[in-house]
C-alpha cells in the first residue's frame, strides 16, 4: 500500500487521456490495479458498518480457515454476522489502527484482520497469509447511512467520496481529486473542511468512515501535481499536510558496503547461532528466554576474549612496575601492554560494528532489495546481542568452575568451536563466506 501511495503522491501515473477528473480517477484505478489492487464498486460498501464486507469474510475464510471453522462451530447458525458484528464493535473500541495491528480475541479465537509482509520466506504460512491480503480500491462511494433526499436540493444529504481505499474490508484511506487544469488542490482540502462532516448535519449522528480512529486512517487531497494529507477530519479546523517531502542521500551510499561490514563481525559468533536465533525469533510462539539463550555463546566469547585481555594488560603493568632500570624487560613489558591495549580497541570495535550494520542494513534495506536472507537473520541476531555485550560485567559461569587465562570457555549449548587466543580479528577465530553481489550493482 505504501508503494502505492508514493507513486500517488510523486505522480507517477500513467498520462491523462484528458483533463477531466473522472479521467484522472481512472487513470489511478488503472495504476493501482497494475499493482494488484482489486477494483470494486459502491455497492459492495456496507455504510452502516463502514466495511466492504465481500473482502473481510473472503480475507479471514481464506488466511484462518482453521480459525474460522472454530468460528462456524461457536456460531453455526450465522458465522458471517457474528464476524461482522464483533469486528464493527473492535474498530469502535480500539480503533481502525489498532484492529489492524492486533485483531480482536473472541471466545476460544483469536480474530487477526491482517497481515504484514514478512521479513523472510522461511515460513509458507505466513507467506501465504500475506497473499490472503485483499487490497481493493473503490470509487464514487456514497458513505453515508443518514443520507436523505429532502422536499429540494437545499435539504439533500449524500455525500459521496471520489475514491476509498481498502484493506481487508477495512477502510484505510479516502481521496478527493482535483484536475490542475480545472480546479487547484485546495479546493479538495475545502471539500473536506466544509462538505465532509463527520456528524451527519440532520441526526448528528457519526459518519463511521469520517470517524477519528474508528474510521479511515487518512483522508488525501489529491491532484496530478500534489497530494495533501490529513489523519483527522475536524471541519475547519483540519489541518493538512504535505504526503511526502524531498529526500537525497548526503552521499552515495554503495550498497555493497554491508557485506564489507558483515564481513568483519563472523568472528564472535557461529552462524549456526544466528540461524538458530533467526529461527526463533520468527516464530512467533517462542519466548524471550530463548532469543537470549541463543545469543549467550557469543557473549561469552566475547567476554572471555575481553578478561583475557584485561588481565594482559594488568599483567603487563605489574612487569613494567617490577621492570624498571632493566631495558629489555621494560622493552618487552611496553610491546605486551600495546598488544593488550589493541585488542580492547579491537573488541570495542567489534561492538561498535555490530551496531552500525545494524542501523545500516535497516536504513539500506528500505532502498535496495538485498533478496539475500543471511543479511535479515544476521541483522535481528545483532540488534539482540548488541545490547548483551557488557564488558563490566563477567561472563555467568558455573558454581565450582572458573575459566581462567588461557583455559577454553565452559561448553554452552551450540558452542561449536574454541575461542582462539591469536587467531582472527577479535582473537577469536573467523570463518569467512563469500562475499555476494547486490542484485543490479556492479561488481
Amino acid at each position: 500500500m505504501d508503494n502505492s501511495l508514493t507513486l500517488l503522491a510523486k505522480g507517477a501515473i500513467a498520462p491523462l487521456a484528458d483533463s477531466k477528473e473522472a479521467a484522472f480517477q481512472q487513470d489511478i484505478i488503472n495504476a493501482l490495479a497494475a499493482q494488484g489492487w482489486l477494483v470494486g464498486t459502491a455497492a459492495g460498501y456496507n455504510p452502516t458498518t463502514a466495511l466492504y464486507t465481500e473482502d473481510l469474510l473472503a480475507y479471514v475464510q481464506t488466511a484462518w480457515g482453521d480459525r474460522w471453522q472454530k468460528l462456524c462451530k461457536s456460531h453455526p447458525s450465522d458465522p458471517a454476522s457474528v464476524l461482522i458484528q464483533k469486528t464493527v464493535r473492535a474498530l469502535e473500541k480500539t480503533g481502525t489502527l489498532d484492529v489492524l495491528r492486533h485483531g480482536y480475541k473472541l471466545p476460544g479465537v483469536k480474530v487477526e484482520l491482517c497481515s504484514f509482509k514478512p521479513d523472510h520466506a522461511m515460513n509458507p504460512d505466513i507467506q501465504a497469509r500475506y497473499q490472503a491480503n485483499r487490497l481493493r480500491i473503490v470509487p464514487e462511494v456514497s458513505y453515508s447511512p443518514h443520507a436523505r433526499k429532502g422536499p429540494d436540493s437545499t435539504n439533500n444529504y449524500n455525500p459521496r467520496l471520489d475514491l476509498v481505499l481498502f484493506v481487508n474490508g477495512i477502510p484505510t484511506a479516502t481521496l478527493e481529486l482535483k484536475s490542475d487544469f480545472k480546479q487547484p488542490i485546495e479546493n479538495a482540502k475545502r471539500q473536506y473542511c466544509h462538505d465532509r462532516p463527520t456528524k451527519a448535519p440532520f441526526t448528528r449522528k457519526a459518519e463511521l468512515l469520517l470517524t477519528f480512529k474508528r474510521g479511515a486512517l487518512v483522508h488525501f487531497a489529491v491532484s496530478q501535481q500534489d497530494v495533501a494529507m490529513t489523519t483527522k477530519l475536524a471541519g475547519k479546523d483540519t489541518f493538512f499536510l504535505p504526503y511526502y517531502t524531498k529526500a537525497e542521500l548526503a552521499d552515495v551510499s554503495d550498497p555493497q558496503i554491508i557485506y564489507d561490514l558483515q564481513g568483519k563481525l563472523d568472528a564472535i559468533y557461529h552462524w549456526q547461532e544466528v540461524e538458530a536465533f533467526a529461527l526463533a525469533f520468527f516464530n512467533p510462539k517462542a519466548a524471550n528466554a530463548k532469543l537470549k539463550y541463543y545469543c549467550q555463546p557469543a557473549v561469552h566469547r566475547f567476554k572471555q576474549c575481553y578478561n583475557l585481555a584485561k588481565t594482559n594488560r594488568r599483567q603487563a603493568l605489574e612487569q613494567k612496575r617490577a621492570a624498571q632500570g632493566n631495558s629489555n624487560r621494560l622493552k618487552q613489558a611496553d610491546h605486551e601492554l600495546k598488544a593488550a591495549g589493541e585488542q580492547i580497541d579491537q573488541l570495542d570495535l567489534f561492538k561498535k560494528n555490530l551496531q552500525s550494520f545494524v542501523r545500516l542494513y535497516e536504513f539500506l534495506s528500505q532502498i535496495v532489495d538485498y533478496e539475500d536472507p543471511e543479511l535479515e537473520q544476521l541483522c535481528v541476531y545483532a540488534k539482540h546481542l548488541h545490547p548483551l555485550l557488557r564488558r563490566d560485567r563477567p561472563a555467568h559461569q558455573p558454581p565450582g568452575r572458573r575459566d581462567g587465562p588461557g583455559q577454553q570457555p565452559h561448553p554452552r549449548p551450540g558452542d561449536a568451536r574454541p575461542v582462539s587466543q591469536t587467531g582472527g580479528r577479535y582473537g577469536a577465530r573467523r570463518h569467512d563466506r563469500p562475499r555476494k553481489a547486490v542484485p543490479g550493482s556492479a561488481g
